[in-house]
């Protein structure tokens, strides 16, 4: 017999708009991906001895793999909005403000943005930002389109990186330097140490991450057992785009209940001492009110107020 999806939606409470694997079968779009996430942790109000820093997640990059390509420079008309020179294996890349973009680039990204234009917007206003690159990770190309997306965000900032060679590259320190950005780097072999990222994001993300696979996949079980046909897991790109959106979304939401970046912060020794404009030095941010919440009584002994390298603090 023949179900419709509003049969299969309303009976079995499936969410099924805009899947692009509706059925058991093969689908031409049921590519595995490969991608990177970079998500931000941003504080505000550090350098204000009069206010209490708050903590929250900045911009989330994501990076497919492809010929170099971002998003956030093409119009809902597939042309650039801006002008772009850059070079490729020496070879000159330009892209031209107001030209449409050229055959085949980033077309898996336009066709998803094109055919689920509201999840777009909202994933954008929520602070997602896309990107290609051909090994998928943040080299010194995608670091310069994250400084310039920051900038609008944060007209004037410091950035805290690990060393990696795109972070460090000599482009992303001078797309920084035109963009008022401070750059500071975690010293080697201790980003797993101290880096926020590393001691307190990942690993929440991706628990999160497998809890959105198995909601995904019994899914895919459901509309497969009503059709009748076996079941097929491959997942297109709004399986992908919507698994990495509720993940993402649930850490932050998590994350931020727990107050865990300012508590991470503190503990790996960010937040220990703070800048005073007025006296032009250095103060101890234990002995300031507003630390009283990242730390108990009992956190206030010497053998918490001791650094990584046996240090009294």
């Amino acid at each position: 017999p023949v179900v419709s999806l509003d049969e299969v939606d309303m009976e079995q409470g499936i969410e099924v708009e805009g899947m692009s694997q509706l059925r058991g079968e093969s689908h031409q779009d049921q590519d595995k991906f490969r991608i990177t996430v970079d998500l931000e942790q941003r504080y505000d109000g550090y350098m204000d001895p009069g206010q209490t820093p708050q903590a929250s997640f900045g911009l989330t990059s994501v990076i497919f793999t492809g010929s170099y390509f971002n998003l956030q420079m093409v119009d809902m008309n597939e042309c650039w909005t801006e002008n772009q020179i850059f070079e490729v294996d020496g070879k000159p890349v330009i892209w031209k403000k107001g030209e449409p973009v050229q055959r085949g680039l980033g077309s898996a990204l336009l066709k998803w943005r094109k055919e689920n234009p509201q999840m777009w917007a909202d994933m954008h206003a929520e602070g997602f930002r896309f990107y290609q690159q051909p090994a998928g990770f943040c080299d010194q190309k995608i670091v310069q389109w994250q400084i310039m997306e920051q900038h609008k965000v944060y007209p004037c900032s410091i950035s805290l990186k690990d060393m990696f060679s795109g972070g460090l590259s000599e482009a992303a320190r001078t797309e920084s330097s035109l963009r008022q950005q401070i750059c500071t780097w975690i010293r080697g072999k201790v980003t797993a140490c101290i880096q926020v990222a590393d001691t307190d994001v990942i690993r929440q993300i991706k628990l999160i991450k497998m809890r959105q696979d198995r909601e995904l996949r019994a899914e895919l079980s459901k509309l497969a057992e009503v059709e009748n046909t076996r079941a097929i897991f491959n997942c297109g790109m709004y399986e992908m785009m919507r698994t990495l959106r509720g993940c993402i979304m649930k850490a932050k939401e998590k994350l931020g209940n727990e107050d865990t970046l300012m508590h991470a912060a503190f503990r790996n020794g960010w937040f220990h001492f703070r800048p005073n404009p007025e006296t032009k030095q250095m103060e101890r941010t234990l002995e300031q009110e507003w630390t009283c919440l990242l730390y108990t009584s009992d956190a206030a002994d010497d053998s918490l107020r001791v650094d990584l390298g046996g240090r009294r603090i």
